[in-house]
């Protein structure tokens, strides 16, 4: 299951085919439904598609599983996305921004906390937010995106690209 997580993450991520990583994540769930590294790149992969509310609940169920598990911030960063598109921008600026204080050079994390602020009405945190990520990668634009994270849904990529243009990008 664990080779089948990594095929499923490298096949979605270099080849951009989340269909074929889908397959493969599915099947290591089978294999072994109690891996949270199965559960948070099916998390991801669901966001990919357009499908927040799927991947809340996988990303929910990683975190349960993966007690004290180094790669947590990481599986609570794909959370925030998925809270962002639910519109529960509260919850995903909380979960974001603690963990930029914990990794303050995390991209994902900065550009998660910036989106969730500035949808949640918090343009000045947003913006803080924004020009923290900005002084780690100051090529960071709004066009470069798509690269960044594959969301296929156009509704989802100009969502988070008007809430990141909105903090300052």
């Amino acid at each position: 299951p664990m080779v089948l997580c990594r095929a499923a993450h490298a096949v979605a991520s270099v080849n951009n085919d989340i269909d074929s990583g889908m397959a493969f994540v599915d099947r290591a769930l089978k294999v072994n439904p109690s891996l949270p590294l199965a559960w948070y790149v099916s998390g991801w992969l669901r966001l990919f598609q357009g499908k927040p509310r799927v991947a809340a609940e996988h990303l929910e169920r990683a975190l349960d599983l993966g007690v004290i598990d180094p790669m947590t911030f990481k599986v609570q960063t794909a959370l925030s996305y998925a809270y962002f598109f639910l519109g529960r921008h509260d919850k995903g600026a909380a979960i974001s921004s603690r963990i930029t204080r914990a990794r303050p050079s995390y991209q994902t994390a900065l550009r998660s906390a910036a989106a969730n602020h500035a949808f949640g009405g918090r343009a000045e945190e947003a913006r803080r937010m924004i020009m923290s990520s900005l002084a780690y990668n100051p090529k960071q634009r709004v066009s470069g995106l798509p690269d960044l994270l594959p969301f296929h849904g156009r509704a989802q990529m100009d969502m988070w690209s008007d809430a990141l243009h909105r903090a300052g990008l």
